[in-house]
């Protein structure tokens, strides 16, 4: 065995695992990022064919490129104030995203956050396979899936989309305002 370096004890290990679970954080933020970069899209109609954004339109009669974007989606619009307020009591309006908005109450930090992902983040209409690495998630009514930190991720069309409420984070107790918020937003969407 080997001796271990002047000043620290023969029971010092290298690395403990949280700080490998730290270094892992930005990983794991990154990768949320880019899926979450995706929650931006449009409220056109889904089923209209895609407009060709070059001025002239293609002398070929190719498609638009896979790349072109789409407006994002208000998601801030998708929730009347009346419905936030009666989550969260007192806030100070959305602050919107691309793709996204939150609403939180400034003395409690209670929130409502909701994002809506680009068209073809569900090209199936059914929500992606989940990651093991965001826990296991439960099956909820309605295609709903509840997810780690009172979330709810849904489907509306072909669009993967992603609504939280935190009100309470020991139990479940948000849940039935989640499927009422994802309701209203399928609705408006």
């Amino acid at each position: 065995m080997t001796e271990p370096p002047a000043g620290r004890s023969p029971e010092h290990r290298p690395e403990p695992r949280s700080s490998r679970r730290r270094a892992a954080l930005p990983m794991v933020t990154l990768a949320l990022g880019l899926l979450l970069a995706g929650c931006s899209g449009s409220s056109s109609d889904p089923d209209a064919p895609p407009v060709d954004p070059s001025p002239a339109g293609s002398a070929s009669g190719a498609a638009a490129p896979a790349d072109a974007k789409e407006a994002p989606v208000d998601a801030c619009a998708l929730l009347t104030d009346a419905e936030v307020t009666a989550v969260l009591g007192r806030h100070e309006g959305g602050r919107p995203g691309e793709g996204s908005c939150v609403w939180e109450n400034p003395e409690s930090y209670h929130s409502v956050t909701v994002e809506i992902g680009e068209p073809g983040t569900a090209a199936t209409g059914r929500l992606p396979t989940p990651d093991p690495a965001f826990g296991e998630p439960e099956p909820g009514p309605d295609g709903i899936r509840f997810v780690r930190g009172n979330g709810a991720e849904f489907v509306v069309g072909d669009r993967y989309c992603h609504l939280v409420v935190v009100t309470s984070v020991t139990d479940d107790r948000d849940r039935p305002t989640l499927i009422r918020l994802v309701g209203a937003v399928r609705d408006r969407l």
